[in-house]
């Protein structure tokens, strides 16, 4: 990778000033695959440039070849928007590679994580920024959401630890940010090497920055519309999967959230729920997990 995250670890803040008038400013970044919803994808695009405080600069990533309409969606806001830009990969890579791409040209200092098929609330922006703008010592800060189904129906509201505290005692059990909500210092990330290559590749991420340092907060109320259903619990299962629950609960071992034996217990306890069926999953995660 030409830009890589190495390469930037010592990238000083720029003197630049940023249309969204916040210090350092903040990027809109957005990976894509083959298949993505166009609708969904449409719509996600239009909440970013429709939010109350836009960002500085939105950068999709192309993860690989897409679909005819998703080039034309994507044309049709490059058309409209001299800050909308895209970076194409030639094959497709996964998730965690295209992020740590587009984190490698990341020009501002903030960054905020949108999905191809979840719709950020219009204040999502103003209000995530406005409380960085009180706490600038925070590497990381989130939100809950809003779980709904592809016709839009709400199914559930994810919630989250809100300190720094609470969100460390919930880190070994379960994933105590909703990525999709996130918005990260891009020079911190880049520094500790950016998101690892496992499926949880998010989880990753958080149990480095926290294990390093970061202070990290979640804003107690839902600012992303997330949409979930079947084909979710469908991608949370296999032997990939099984496999990366070892590599993401050594993670945790590293940076001492658990012991050694417990993480791989913990792993193994996860693994073998990730084998299950996916209506299995399905019914685990609405009747305990959101409880």
């Amino acid at each position: 990778m030409g830009n890589s995250i190495a390469a930037q670890e010592n990238m000083i803040d720029s003197p630049q000033v940023f249309s969204s008038g916040f210090p350092g400013g903040l990027t809109a970044l957005m990976s894509i695959y083959w298949n993505c919803d166009n609708q969904l994808l449409h719509r996600a695009l239009d909440s970013i440039f429709q939010n109350t405080v836009q960002p500085d600069e939105v950068l999709v990533v192309i993860d690989g070849p897409i679909q005819s309409d998703s080039q034309s969606i994507l044309s049709l806001f490059q058309d409209k928007y001299s800050y909308f830009r895209v970076l194409p990969l030639t094959h497709n890579k996964g998730l965690a590679t295209a992020l740590n791409e587009g984190l490698a040209i990341v020009k501002t200092r903030w960054v905020a994580r949108c999905d191809q098929d979840d719709i950020n609330y219009l204040d999502r922006f103003e209000k995530q920024l406005s409380f960085l703008q009180k706490n600038m010592d925070v590497k990381l800060i989130g939100s809950f959401i809003t779980e709904v189904n592809h016709q839009g129906q709400i199914l559930s509201q994810r919630t989250v630890p809100e300190t720094l505290e609470t969100i460390k005692k919930f880190l070994p059990f379960r994933n105590p940010f909703n990525h999709m909500s996130v918005i990260y210092d891009s020079h911190f990330m880049r520094k500790i090497g950016g998101y690892p290559n496992i499926a949880y590749q998010d989880y990753g991420l958080w149990i480095k920055a926290l294990g390093q340092g970061a202070k990290a907060l979640n804003i107690p109320e839902p600012l992303v519309y997330a949409t979930t259903g079947d084909d979710m619990f469908r991608r949370r299962g296999g032997i990939k999967i099984a496999k990366d629950e070892f590599k993401l609960h050594s993670l945790m071992a590293q940076y001492q959230f658990r012991s050694w034996a417990g993480a791989m217990t913990w792993a193994s306890v996860r693994a073998v729920i990730s084998l299950m069926p996916a209506n299995f999953k399905r019914h685990l995660y609405y009747s305990h997990l959101r409880k």
